[in-house]
């Protein structure tokens, strides 16, 4: 059953009970088709704890947007949403799961009227371990620390597990382990009621060194959103010839909303063209909810934008996805933020 998503709906109820709009987050979008636990997609950005209390409301955004750079809120992030003026309604950022939790980085974002995304990086435990068992009191006491934030949180599990450069993914564990290990998480977050948990599996554009992701999906009732990461590496690319192929893939699976979860355009003149193609194409694209862009320098490539041109597209490109004028800068319902849950 997907706890998750039907239980958001409950959280949504409560809240307005007490008069509270709650943070901002719209998961779904009008029209996607319909199945177990879609309403509550459509209400996650009214979820909060009853007893927060809260003076404002923001508006939901039509699609998410967000911007990687490895260290959200730090010097390079801020300067970059400074120069553009963007407002992401997404922050993406990594978790050594395994490791001591607190609310902080879920806070920065919150403040900022955006919801976060936070990803399990799997380096410090072996997904055998978690799916055996290893780790049930760890999940336990972090299951209750995510739902003592009390906001929606999306959770992504170990991406990218159909590309071989990860020691959770294809060739280095079996697929089977990956899932069992999946539905371990989850169900245990589900045991906890941790309700406010978006669960996003997120796989690579299916080029090799990736394939098909098909062999690692965990089953419709135990994912909401899918994510796909993949770049504009070269001059001709287009966003259907990087996604085209895997976004068929995942719908051969299920009609879940798909978040670009980590895109970017490689410089050169071509550049400020294929970002202008990019956010338009995954903007007027049915059953697409979003994307974000990397802006950092990674272990091959410097995909940060600095050329004034680039900025320029970047800037209009993302227009389309900014919460309205009226937005809240400071964010409803942070009583749950005052003191960081650790």
């Amino acid at each position: 059953m997907r706890y998750a998503a039907k239980a958001l709906i409950a959280l949504s109820i409560a809240a307005s009970a007490v008069g509270c709009a709650g943070h901002p987050g719209h998961p779904g979008q009008p029209g996607h088709p319909s199945h177990a636990g879609q309403a509550a997609r459509n209400s996650p950005g009214h979820a909060t704890r009853p007893a927060s209390t809260c003076s404002a409301s923001e508006p939901h955004p039509h699609r998410y947007f967000g911007i990687i750079d490895g260290n959200p809120g730090g010097s390079a992030y801020t300067g970059f949403t400074n120069r553009t003026g963007a407002r992401p309604t997404l922050v993406d950022y990594f978790f050594n799961f395994g490791t001591a939790w607190n609310s902080s980085m879920a806070c920065f974002a919150a403040r900022h009227s955006a919801m976060p995304l936070m990803q399990f990086d799997l380096r410090h435990l072996t997904a055998a371990d978690i799916a055996g068992g290893g780790s049930d009191r760890y999940i336990s006491h972090l299951a209750d620390q995510v739902k003592a934030f009390g906001l929606p949180i999306v959770i992504s599990i170990g991406h990218e597990m159909n590309g071989n450069w990860y020691p959770w993914g294809w060739q280095h564990t079996p697929a089977p382990t990956f899932i069992k290990m999946w539905r371990r998480i989850h169900d245990i977050f589900g045991r906890q009621h941790a309700i406010n948990v978006i669960w996003l599996w997120t796989v690579n554009r299916a080029v090799r060194p990736a394939i098909n992701p098909r062999p690692w999906w965990p089953g419709q009732a135990y994912v909401n959103w899918v994510g796909i990461d993949g770049h504009d590496r070269h001059a001709t690319d287009t966003f259907r010839k990087v996604f085209g192929s895997t976004i068929a893939d995942v719908r051969a699976l299920t009609n879940d909303p798909i978040l670009i979860s980590e895109t970017a355009v490689v410089a050169g003149p071509h550049r400020p063209a294929q970002i202008a193609e990019l956010f338009r194409t995954v903007y007027q694209t049915p059953g697409l909810i979003g994307i974000l862009y990397l802006n950092m320098w990674t272990v091959r490539i410097d995909w940060r934008i600095n050329d004034t041109a680039s900025i320029r597209a970047f800037t209009k490109a993302i227009q389309a996805y900014e919460p309205s004028s009226g937005a809240s800068r400071d964010g409803p319902c942070m009583k749950v933020c005052i003191s960081p849950i650790t």
